[in-house]
């Protein structure tokens, strides 16, 4: 790279051709009126190592993976989230390679002995239980002083929707027992038990089923869903969007799906690599736009 000092920041994905996350996060950049340089790139997932590689030598100061991508990144134990009091934050990465290995102790996890509350504790442990389907990813790489020649990441997709499962389970009573989450092998939601757990479900959700190599997604029969009586929130973690999202939605069900997400977790890396966050109202147009909707 050269001796300018605006953040360079790569945008990869396969394809990233039909990604809105370049037109978004460009359209962020540019309300801000930051100095910051964007450079889209087509990579395998067999190249990811070589490509993340080549990144951190030249000097890139962040990095963003899609949903293709990130997923093969994470499986070199580069995220460490399985600590309730970690949630996610970043942990050192070293890009990967058959040579790399991964340091799992980030500067978060070292930081101070104080426990978090025990309901605290509990929801942490709700909610890394409830998006375990998109654990092993990493969305979001960048350099932090303590290692400036290494790249850290961490799965800002999964933080955005543990974050806001806890947010909706900290108004309820009894988290959890106000969460149900509707795993790939129950193929009907019409049977007495599942019509007994949804009136009581305040927090929805619908697994990644694409992750456990399943095809088939469950039939949720949404038609016959009750109208909630209480704010509900149905977060659905997978790419595609489940093909009765919008009829849950038009039922009164607030929902959470990739396109929060993805602004949600570009705002999040955003903030990291330039200390300032975007506007999500620019963001969200800019996707609708790009996807025409």
């Amino acid at each position: 790279m050269d001796e300018s000092v605006e953040p360079v920041i790569a945008l990869l994905g396969h394809p990233i051709a039909g990604n809105p996350a370049p037109l978004a996060l460009s359209r962020a950049i540019a309300a801000l009126g930051l100095d910051c340089r964007l450079h889209s790139f087509d990579v395998t997932p067999d190249d990811l190592p070589t490509a993340l590689s080549g990144l951190r030598v030249l000097g890139f100061t962040g990095v963003w993976l899609d949903d293709r991508l990130s997923p093969h990144a994470g499986r070199w134990d580069s995220i460490q989230e399985n600590d309730p009091h970690h949630g996610g934050e970043p942990a050192n990465v070293q890009p990967p390679g058959p040579d790399s290995h991964a340091n799992n102790s980030g500067p978060e996890d070292k930081a101070g002995t104080e426990q978090p509350p025990s309901d605290a504790i509990d929801i942490d442990a709700i909610t890394d239980q409830a998006t375990r389907s998109i654990a092993t990813r990493c969305d979001c790489l960048w350099r932090c002083d303590d290692t400036p020649d290494q790249l850290v990441g961490a799965n800002r997709k999964r933080l955005f929707f543990r974050e806001c499962m806890a947010v909706a389970l900290r108004q309820c009573d009894d988290a959890a027992n106000s969460i149900w989450v509707i795993h790939h092998h129950q193929r009907h939601l019409d049977d007495p038990a599942s019509n007994q757990r949804l009136p009581q479900s305040r927090v929805i959700v619908l697994p990644d089923w694409s992750s456990t190599g399943d095809a088939i997604v469950s039939r949720l029969n949404a038609d016959a869903w009750p109208e909630p009586t209480e704010p509900t929130v149905v977060f659905d973690l997978s790419r595609q969007g489940h093909p009765e999202s919008d009829t849950l939605r038009k039922r009164g069900y607030e929902l959470i799906g990739w396109t929060e997400a993805l602004v949600g977790s570009l705002n999040a890396c955003l903030q990291i690599w330039t200390g300032r966050q975007g506007s999500s109202e620019i963001m969200f147009e800019a996707i609708e736009e790009y996807l025409g909707v």
